[in-house]
């Protein structure tokens, strides 16, 4: 079977193995493989040897819409059994690449001379010497090295649906090229000029170099347009936190000053308390100064429920207790600190009042935000 190949064959058969690999660095360029890729990892060589095999096969045939066909399925069917397909462009981008390498089949046949209205529906595969191969696959690598290089590779729905008529166009320019080979093919060109059919061909090719600029100039645009979107969205956020957090602080500092001069004060009275005891004591009027103290102890103290020894940080836990109960929060304390503690109390209290502060307006706002009934 083999013994008949000719040089000709082999170059084909390089050039549509240089095609399947460049068809592989497209997909993995622009697309996430599946996750069953993982698992079974030697499948995706299986496929594009497959593909290749197949594309060979079609172009040995050198049928024209044969060829086509090959190479459109060559491109798909790997692109979507091995990776997930997200966005339009994965399957525009492939239009710019055929539209690319039409161009350069048709510069090749008005080259060879084939390419006139006597070609009929057959490609001529046996003019095909080593230098055209090499200038072809040469171009064929930088046709993908480019689209690669300069495709968008984001996912933006949005993008997609706003600039899907300039998505179209490629697969216009497509469609004209095939027409025009088709209507040559048939001998429908009376006064076939190939340097015109050639410099039409080149004209569409610009064309769709433009609309591809413009359809990565705007993406880009939009990309930006909805970072700023993004960006103002999370400012915003931030400065609603903020404002919340500086409302917290401001309860939470009017708190501690209510600690620190409802600690003053009794500091006061417990000085004079004392400075009287003493000058009671220092006059030897022993049984005024254990009436006064008797009195002292008989008081019930001030401020409401006690919930530890501690006068200051009971002042603290008795205020959120208040607060609790003004937004009608059930609420259950266990605290055990003693009159005496081994570090500064002014500090311990406001430690425990930012604690509380925090998880207070935390509750309080969930609370808010729930749906009302």
């Amino acid at each position: 079977m083999f013994m008949n190949v000719s040089g000709a064959d082999l170059l084909l058969l390089a050039g549509d193995f240089l095609t399947i690999y460049l068809f592989g660095y497209m997909h993995r360029s622009f697309c996430v493989k599946r996750d069953w890729v993982n698992k079974y990892k030697i499948a995706v060589p299986v496929i594009y040897l497959l593909d290749w095999i197949l594309l060979f096969a079609a172009n040995m045939m050198e049928l024209p819409p044969l060829n086509l066909f090959a190479m459109t399925a060559s491109y798909m069917i790997p692109l979507f059994l091995i990776y997930h397909v997200k966005s339009i462009r994965d399957l525009t981008n492939y239009l710019f690449y055929m539209i690319g390498t039409m161009v350069m089949e048709i510069i090749f046949g008005i080259s060879a001379g084939y390419l006139n209205n006597e070609m009929g529906f057959h490609t001529r595969y046996d003019l095909l010497t080593p230098q055209t191969a090499l200038f072809m696959n040469f171009a064929e690598i930088i046709l993908v090295l480019l689209i690669c290089r300069f495709g968008d590779k984001g996912k933006e729905k949005k993008s997609d649906h706003t600039i899907g008529l300039l998505m179209a166009m490629p697969l216009v320019s497509v469609l004209l090229i095939v027409l025009n080979m088709f209507l040559l093919a048939m001998g429908l060109y009376r006064n076939f000029n190939p340097a015109q059919f050639l410099s039409t061909a080149i004209l569409l090719i610009i064309v769709n170099i433009a609309i591809f600029i413009i359809l990565e100039k705007y993406t880009q645009l939009m990309r930006r347009e909805i970072d700023l979107t993004e960006e103002k969205s999370r400012l915003k956020s931030d400065a609603d936190i903020m404002q919340l957090a500086a409302k917290s602080m401001k309860e939470r500092l009017q708190s501690a000053e209510t600690v620190i001069q409802k600690d003053r004060m009794m500091r006061h009275d417990r000085r004079h308390f004392e400075a009287l005891l003493y000058q009671l004591l220092e006059d030897g009027r022993t049984e005024d100064a254990k009436k006064y103290l008797s009195e002292r102890l008989a008081l019930k103290p001030q401020g409401g429920s006690r919930y530890c020894e501690n006068t200051t940080v009971n002042a603290v836990i008795s205020h959120y207790i208040a607060w609790a109960k003004q937004e009608e929060i059930q609420t259950t304390v266990f605290a055990h600190i003693p009159s005496d503690i081994p570090v500064d109390e002014m500090e311990l209290a406001i430690t425990i009042s930012n604690l509380l502060g925090d998880y207070s307006t935390d509750f309080i706002g969930s609370v808010e935000r729930l749906p009302q009934m």
